[in-house]
C-alpha cells in the first residue's frame, strides 16, 4: 500500500502509434502516474516522442529501461512476437507489467507469460481498454442484471481505414507478426463475447480475405460454453465502426464504442422505428445530456477507455483493487485468434485450445 499521494513512475518501451496517439495522452491527464522514461529502437522516433511529452530518460535497448530504479512499472508496446520476451524480463526485474494487446503471438509465449505473473505478487495487466469504456461497463451491469432475459446471441462489428494516410510498419502486414485484423482488433472484440456473457469460448469457425495485407477482413462465427453464439466481422480497409449487438430472450441491446447516445435496450414487444420508440429514444438522449458533455469534453468515450484503464490499474496497484484484466484473459482471447487462424487454413469449425502456434 503507497501512499495515496505518491505517483507510479512508468516506463514505456515501443514509441509507436498506440504509445504516441493513446497511453502518453491518457496518462498525462492522470494525478496518480508519471511516464519517466521512454525505450525505442529508433532514436529519431524516440527523441521525437519523448520531446514532445517532455520525458527526459530515454533508452534505446528496453533492458536498459528495465534496470532503471526510478521505473516501478513496465508498459511493453512492441510488437506481440516481442511481449513474452520483455514482460518476463521486466517481472523479474520487479515491475508491475502493462502488456499491449495481444498477450503474445503464440501459446508457448503465453503460458510463460501467465504462470510467471502466478509466481507474483506484482501486477500484470493485458491492454484491452474496451473493458473500460463506459458503455461496455453499462451493457455489462444490464446484462448481468437478467434485463434481457438469458442470451442467445452477440454480434459485433469493427472496421477502420488501414493506413489513414500514414506509412505503416512492416509487421502489420503480416499475419506471422502480428498484423492483420485477427490479431490487431479481433482480439478485442473476442474478449469482450468473455467479459459481456461470463462465459468461455467452446468453437470457433472463420473465414478471411487477403489483399493488401494479410486477413484485412474477417469473419468468425463462435459457439460459447453456455452454447450462446457469438458473430464478429472485421475489416482494416474501409470506414469506421465499433458496434457491438447482443440478443436475449426478452430484449436485446445495442451501442457504438464510437458514439456516446447509442446505447439503447429494446424488448420483444418494440416495434423497431416506430414512432413511440423514437420519442423515447430522444428522451433517454435528453435526460443523458450532461452525460454526454462530459464523455465529449474528456475526448469522447473511446479515448477516454484508455485513461480509464490505467486508471484502474494504478488502483490495484495503490489500492490492492482488483485488476481491470489479467494476463489469463489475454491467453483466453489468444487462443480464440489462434483457434480462428487455423479454421482459416482448414475451412472448417475448431475447437479452442486443439491448434498449434502460427
Amino acid at each position: 500500500m503507497k501512499n495515496a499521494e505518491e505517483k507510479l513512475n512508468i516506463g514505456i518501451i515501443g514509441c509507436g502509434r498506440a504509445t504516441e496517439e493513446l497511453h502518453l495522452p491518457s496518462i498525462q491527464h492522470l494525478k496518480g502516474a508519471e511516464v519517466v522514461a521512454l525505450a525505442e529502437l529508433k532514436g529519431d522516433r524516440l527523441n521525437r516522442v519523448a520531446d514532445r511529452f517532455g520525458i527526459k530518460r530515454r533508452y534505446v535497448k528496453y533492458s536498459d529501461l528495465i534496470k532503471d530504479p526510478s521505473v516501478q512499472t513496465v508498459a511493453v508496446c512492441v510488437p506481440g512476437a516481442f511481449h513474452a520476451e520483455i514482460a518476463i524480463a521486466a517481472i523479474d526485474a520487479g515491475k508491475h507489467v502493462f502488456v499491449e494487446k495481444p498477450l503474445s503471438l503464440s501459446i508457448d509465449d503465453a503460458n510463460q507469460m501467465v504462470n510467471r505473473a502466478a509466481e507474483t505478487s506484482l501486477c500484470c495487466t493485458v491492454g484491452f481498454n474496451l473493458r473500460s469504456h463506459r458503455l461496455v461497463q453499462e451493457a455489462r451491469r444490464i446484462i448481468r442484471s437478467g434485463k434481457l432475459g438469458q442470451i442467445e446471441m452477440v454480434r459485433t462489428v469493427w472496421t477502420a481505414g488501414f493506413n489513414y494516410g500514414r506509412q505503416l510498419p512492416t509487421w502489420r502486414y503480416q499475419r506471422a507478426d502480428g498484423g492483420g485484423t485477427l490479431f490487431e482488433i479481433g482480439t478485442h472484440h473476442i474478449d469482450l463475447w468473455r467479459y459481456l456473457t461470463g462465459n468461455e469460448v467452446k468453437t470457433v469457425y472463420a473465414d478471411s480475405r487477403s489483399q493488401l495485407f494479410e486477413d484485412q477482413t474477417s469473419v468468425l462465427t463462435a459457439r460459447m460454453a453456455n452454447d450462446v453464439l457469438a458473430t464478429s466481422s472485421f475489416c482494416q480497409n474501409t470506414s469506421d465502426s465499433n458496434n457491438i449487438e447482443v440478443f436475449g430472450q426478452r430484449g436485446r441491446l445495442v451501442f457504438s464504442c464510437y458514439r456516446a447516445d447509442s446505447l439503447a435496450v429494446f424488448s420483444t414487444s418494440d416495434l423497431q422505428g416506430g414512432m413511440s420508440i423514437r420519442l423515447k429514444r430522444i428522451a433517454q438522449i435528453v435526460g443523458k445530456f450532461p452525460l454526454l458533455m462530459q464523455a465529449a469534453l474528456q475526448g469522447g468515450d473511446y479515448m477516454h477507455s484508455y485513461r480509464t484503464q490505467w486508471r484502474s490499474f494504478i488502483d490495484s496497484i495503490f489500492r490492492n483493487k482488483p485488476l481491470p484484466c489479467n494476463f489469463e484473459d489475454g491467453h483466453r482471447s489468444l487462443q480464440v485468434v489462434l483457434s480462428a487462424i487455423e479454421s482459416v487454413k482448414r475451412g472448417q469449425p475448431v475447437n479452442i485450445g486443439e491448434t498449434s502456434d502460427i
